[in-house]
């Protein structure tokens, strides 16, 4: 859809994941991704936008890649927070919520990458058994699944 409408030819490398990241920081993931989108929309005049998303040890990383107009980063944050407009903020503020980073880099002519770094929390067991845990006051092990609604990445 934001390529229809925006007329940006969108590239997309996905690695498998196959650990499950906190319900919390699929949401982070989720809401940098449509705010990363929203600022191509409105500021970068874009004609290519690339999005990855894969795992380097215990960190999953979403970079979104635009190549238009960027700006000047270090001049940046202190004119928008007067303006009122709080997106890279609210970005930042997302990704220190869960434990993770987000690193902006632009130029003036040079396009602009978002990253956003969450360290992966995987609480399953190494064999992909599920865990066993014993309950203390009867001390029977009981098995314990935990189901979490996936939050699909879509550019429609």
């Amino acid at each position: 859809e934001f390529a229809e409408r925006m007329g940006v030819a969108i590239q997309v490398n996905c690695a498998k994941i196959d650990a499950r990241l906190p319900a919390q920081a699929e949401l982070a993931f989720y809401r940098v991704l449509q705010a990363a989108l929203r600022n191509v929309e409105q500021h970068a005049q874009a004609c290519h936008v690339t999005l990855s998303l894969s795992r380097r040890d215990s960190v999953v990383r979403l970079a979104i890649k635009d190549d238009g107009i960027g700006f000047d980063a270090s001049d940046h944050q202190a004119k928008a927070m007067h303006a009122g407009r709080l997106g890279l903020l609210s970005m930042r503020e997302r990704a220190t919520a869960v434990g993770g980073s987000l690193d902006v880099r632009s130029k003036a002519s040079a396009g602009t990458e978002v990253r956003l770094n969450v360290p992966l929390v995987d609480d399953r067991p190494a064999s992909g058994k599920q865990a066993v845990e014993r309950t203390p006051s009867r001390g029977k092990a009981t098995r314990k699944r935990r189901k979490r609604p996936s939050l699909p990445l879509s550019t429609a």
